[in-house]
């Protein structure tokens, strides 16, 4: 009977403290109740001249549900609210939004969703609001909810006794920092200002997320754009990795760069990076012989008796046997244009030397094109004449291309192979998927820079310089350098932002930091000064 008695106890017990109210699947439910909701309010907004539209129903039913809990379960539901599971559940569906937030594109174009996520994914995370998570309604809510928690745990706790400040300090600061995120999304604006030098502007073109809405904003003041300044790397030879892309027939440009890599660097065993290609530098040659080192010779070899002879354009030779060589023109980097249906010499660069002689004999004659590249294939107007001399051009000039030697490893084994700048062609792997080239990008920017004036009334009052990570501030407005166009230096774009809501965020980050501060060090001192009174 006392057994039972006890039982009996403490099952009443158990029914007096709302486990069940406060448990983690409880917790779960309602919480996604509540993002469910918002979703159906911001996929479908109320529609107050239509009562019937989807919007307006949800909006009732969720009214009426929540009168209802009101009424009937209010002690539950603030129970519920102020228990440590449902604030572990609300901090793990706020977690998972933040991780989707990070990791997928925010505020992006279309057509970047589609390049990164194709089409089918694109649409669900359009679907579901994935695309700006910070500003969608389900996780302002979530935003909301755990304030209404934080202030009803604050309530419930009465913590104004010196020992609980800490946790006072805490809840308030988070309470203050949400509420000033609030207040930023709410008042706050986010515009854009194209200037160029000596140009003034006094309004600014809101944005929503990225792209324009036509809508302007007066600042109260103007903003001058004296000069732009560009500050430029020196231009070093780097090897740049290229990969074709999904659909390259559909491109201008059928490649995209994957990644580019120091010489000095390459110099230890590199991966390229989506292939199972490994590659390192052997050795380097960056820097080419002046003008004025250069000697370049044309050697013509008699194949037959190896007679070597060093000719010069404009100059005859006697082969012997009566025959005779006359050099006619040497093409450095000769070419074919086929709409014009001629040969050209495309640069003074040697990639393609070759000498254009006439050979003779009596009143025979034949032009020859002799390829230094390609000795064996001479190329000749007109059938071979009996008897004629066959001759090898050897190009020999001291003008060297930047270049570096390459081990290579494929999965086909190892190999090694010259890689020359431009325009010597790149090194082509993988069938043409994978393409490696070496090249110095003269002027790659390091920063940029707008010295600016401010203006009002006709008058000048103040001159600054905005810069990346260097936001220029101005009544509540912060001025970010966004934007330059390398093929017009004299233009600058800057973003702007207004944020009121910003203070109350610093405030409620002081706040928290008090808390902890407080929760640390001043709490175990007081407790340990009331102990040493006691004894």
């Amino acid at each position: 009977m006392e057994k039972k008695q006890i039982r009996t106890a403490g099952s009443a017990k158990r029914e007096a403290t709302p486990i069940r109210s406060a448990s983690f699947r409880l917790s779960f439910a309602a919480i996604f109740a509540i993002v469910l909701l918002a979703y159906g309010l911001q996929r479908f907004p109320p529609d107050l001249d239509d009562f019937f539209s989807p919007g307006t129903l949800i909006c009732l039913a969720a009214s009426l549900a929540l009168a209802t809990v009101l009424v009937r379960n209010l002690d539950t539901l603030y129970q519920l609210l102020t228990s440590a599971r449902f604030a572990v559940v609300l901090v793990l569906f706020i977690g998972i939004a933040t991780i989707i937030g990070t990791f997928v594109l925010q505020k992006a174009e279309p057509a970047d969703y589609r390049e990164y996520y194709g089409a089918g994914l694109s649409s669900l995370f359009n679907a579901l609001f994935l695309t700006d998570v910070f500003h969608s309604l389900w996780f302002n809510c979530l935003l909301g909810v755990t304030a209404i928690c934080l202030l009803l745990v604050i309530v419930k706790r009465k913590p104004f006794s010196p020992l609980q400040w800490g946790f006072l300090f805490s809840h308030l600061g988070v309470l203050l920092i949400l509420a000033g995120a609030l207040v930023g999304t709410v008042k706050g604006s986010r515009g854009a200002i194209n200037l160029t030098e000596g140009t003034r502007r006094d309004r600014m073109v809101l944005l929503d997320g990225g792209s324009s809405t036509g809508e302007m904003m007066a600042l109260g003041f103007g903003l001058q754009l004296d000069e732009f300044q560009v500050d430029h790397y020196p231009g070093k030879y780097r090897i740049y990795a290229y990969r074709e892309k999904e659909s390259p027939e559909k491109e201008e440009n059928p490649y995209r760069i994957i990644a580019s890599f120091a010489i000095s660097e390459a110099r230890e065993k590199k991966k390229i990076p989506g292939t199972d290609i490994h590659f390192r530098v052997t050795e380097e040659t960056l820097e080419p012989k002046s003008s004025a080192e250069e000697r370049t010779a044309h050697r013509l070899v008699l194949t037959a008796s190896r007679r070597e002879w060093e000719v010069e354009v404009g100059e005859g030779l006697d082969l012997g046997d009566g025959w005779h060589a006359m050099i006619n023109n040497f093409f450095p980097h000769l070419s074919y244009d086929s709409a014009r249906k001629e040969i050209i010499n495309l640069s003074e660069v040697p990639v393609n030397p070759t000498l254009l002689l006439t050979l003779s004999r009596g009143s025979e004659s034949r032009v020859l094109w002799l390829f230094s590249n390609a000795p064996d294939t001479p190329m000749m107007r007109g059938g071979e004449i009996e008897g004629m001399p066959f001759l090898h051009y050897v190009y020999d000039s001291s003008w060297k291309s930047p270049s570096v030697q390459l081990e290579l490893e494929t999965p086909g084994g190892k190999s090694s192979s010259h890689l020359r700048t431009q325009p010597f062609p790149p090194l082509v792997l993988e069938e043409g998927r994978t393409v490696l080239a070496l090249g110095k990008r003269e002027g790659e920017v390091k920063e940029y820079r707008s010295l600016v004036s401010l203006w009002k009334n006709g008058a000048e009052f103040r001159k600054d310089t905005i810069a990346v990570n260097n936001p220029l501030e101005q009544d509540g407005y912060m001025f970010y350098q966004a934007d330059f166009n390398p093929e017009d230096l004299t233009y600058s774009g800057i973003l702007v932002v207004s944020d009121p809501g910003l203070s109350i965020v610093y405030a409620g980050f002081i706040l928290l930091s008090l808390g902890v501060i407080w929760t640390v060090y001043i709490k175990p001192r007081i407790i340990a000064r009331k102990a040493r009174s006691r004894s």
